[in-house]
């Protein structure tokens, strides 16, 4: 696959706002469903607005001889 078919892909299924996305439902999902390590990663002083998500790149990997 070249890098022009893997934009266009990125392009048409939106992925780098799904992956933003996807990324704050885990953090919130952790947040709640884990209070006691989200509380010990971060002390209990974290807020949102001072995570930011930001793409720096898109990666294709191929792994040969997997089935």
């Amino acid at each position: 696959m070249n890098a022009k078919t893997l934009l266009e892909w990125a392009i048409n299924h939106n992925a780098k706002n799904q992956t933003i996305e996807g990324f704050w439902e885990y953090f919130n999902k952790w947040r709640v469903e884990d209070r006691s390590d989200y509380l010990d990663t971060f002390y209990g002083k974290l807020y949102d607005e001072f995570i930011t998500v930001e793409e720096s790149q898109i990666n294709l990997k191929l792994r040969f001889g997997m089935e």
